[in-house]
């Protein structure tokens, strides 16, 4: 899993969709925290309350109604939980997968390491020659 290159790919989705409010956006970052805390695992369980805080969604309905968008619409899977005492199942969607398979780092964070011009031999301390 690629995190700068899913959340390219999320932004990417993002520009185009516009569906997608503040509550959903929050929500899927609240979404994103949990699923890499769970170092970004095929499905994870969540708690509603803690989604809510995380994601500042004051209101149990917005809530609801925006986890099963986020899920209607292919950003996450969802699976509502039957019981109280444990939580709904949720699987993201990657957005990390690219066509090419380079390691470029300046490709994959926009910045540029430019080391052409160093020859090695300033390396800030005295060397005694």
């Amino acid at each position: 899993m690629n995190y700068v290159r899913h959340l390219n790919g999320f932004f990417a989705r993002l520009g185009e969709d516009k569906r997608m409010s503040s509550y959903h956006v929050s929500l899927y970052f609240a979404l994103f925290q949990q699923w890499n805390a769970e170092r970004f695992g095929d499905c994870f369980v969540i708690s509603r309350s803690e989604m809510m805080q995380l994601s500042r969604i004051g209101s149990a309905n917005t809530y609801a109604r925006c986890i099963k968008e986020l899920s209607d619409w292919g950003y996450i899977l969802y699976t509502a939980s039957s019981n109280l005492h444990s939580g709904s199942r949720v699987s993201c969607i990657r957005f990390d997968t690219a066509s090419d398979t380079g390691t470029d780092t300046a490709r994959d964070t926009g910045i540029e390491n430019d080391t052409t011009g160093d020859t090695g031999t300033a390396t800030g301390r005295n060397t005694g020659t």
